[in-house]
């Protein structure tokens, strides 16, 4: 009987070590997908808006310490994305990515083009665990992300270690390298670019031959002119 005792402890604690590798995956995918929401609401802002910031008191003179930034990664700005960055989640899914691990995809392209899924988990409860991993992150670093975030040209590879695998610890070195999922939606925007810049260097082709042939038939107008001349 205590056999038998030892043996389920074993199975369960197996098991929830499991468990613990997969919420991890999860979290890790979320952190991710979480970094790249706000680097994109960022990359939507116009350059030159400014905000303005400092001591709105006035001093012994009548003057306000007060001066212009940059809006787009400003205190006001990262805090305003923060509070419905979550909300992006409930346009996710829940798929594995290329090493087999539980990762997350979008459902919805950034720029209306259709997409195509496959391989995905859509239902109310992925999408409440995806949110709920998101909220929880949020709360507990939302101050450190923004003072990572916060910081001029801070490239998307940069932020994703320094939150999700410094600040947060719920990414490895080896996790980061992995690639996210990718929906239908960019291979197909990525090949129509590359069909487009097929077309340009046809149509470039095409242009310099026409040139071309023009040059030669120039050319060969101006010989027979000569020729008539040399004749009369």
């Amino acid at each position: 009987m205590e056999v038998y005792y030892i043996v389920a402890v074993l199975i369960g604690f197996l098991l929830s070590l499991s468990e613990g590798k997969k919420d991890k995956e999860l979290q890790c995918a979320v952190c991710r997908a979480l970094v790249d929401e706000v680097n994109y609401g960022i990359s939507l802002v116009d350059p030159k808006k400014t905000v303005q910031v400092g001591s709105f008191r006035v001093d012994g003179k009548g003057d306000q310490n007060t001066y212009k930034k940059p809006y787009a990664r400003s205190e006001i700005h990262l805090t305003e994305l923060f509070e419905s960055i979550c909300e992006k989640f409930s346009q996710y899914a829940l798929t594995k990515n290329s090493k087999g691990g539980k990762s997350v995809v979008p459902t919805a392209s950034r720029d209306g083009q259709s997409i195509a899924l496959k391989d995905v988990t859509i239902s109310s409860d992925a999408t409440k665990q995806m949110k709920y991993t998101c909220e929880t992150l949020v709360e507990d670093y939302e101050d450190d992300m923004i003072k990572v975030l916060g910081k001029p040209k801070t490239s998307l590879e940069v932020a994703e270690k320094q939150i999700c695998e410094d600040i947060a610890e719920v990414c490895t070195e080896e996790d980061l390298q992995v690639p996210m999922p990718a929906n239908e939606a960019s291979a197909y925007i990525q090949d129509k670019d590359e069909d487009d810049d097929e077309d340009d260097n046809e149509d470039g082709n095409n242009r310099e031959n026409e040139g071309q042939k023009e040059d030669e038939d120039e050319i060969s107008n101006e010989t027979k002119d000569s020729n008539m001349k040399e004749e009369l």
